[in-house]
């Protein structure tokens, strides 16, 4: 579980490169209120995240491998939803 503004490190011996599924990985914050109130059918159909973010091997090259949340400015051109403001 990771935090708003705290650091949560994951680890994997493998390179972003060689795992990632295609040119983007997408992630997905949620809150953990809504994690505990809702099926996760209907935070899908809902769409009840608090942000996604759409990711190049670029795009994390940039961040140092790091995902801050809340966004940062640095971030306003990587694709999210909502847009970064």
């Amino acid at each position: 579980m990771a935090y708003p503004s705290k650091f949560s490190y994951l680890d994997s011996k493998e390179k972003w490169e060689d795992i990632l599924p295609s040119d983007t990985i997408s992630i997905y914050i949620l809150s953990k209120d809504t994690l505990n109130t809702y099926s996760w059918e209907t935070i899908r159909n809902e769409y009840k995240i608090l942000k996604r973010y759409d990711l190049s091997l670029q795009d994390l090259e940039m961040l140092h491998y790091e995902v801050p949340y809340p966004p940062l400015q640095n971030m306003e051109n990587i694709k999210q939803f909502p847009k970064y403001e």
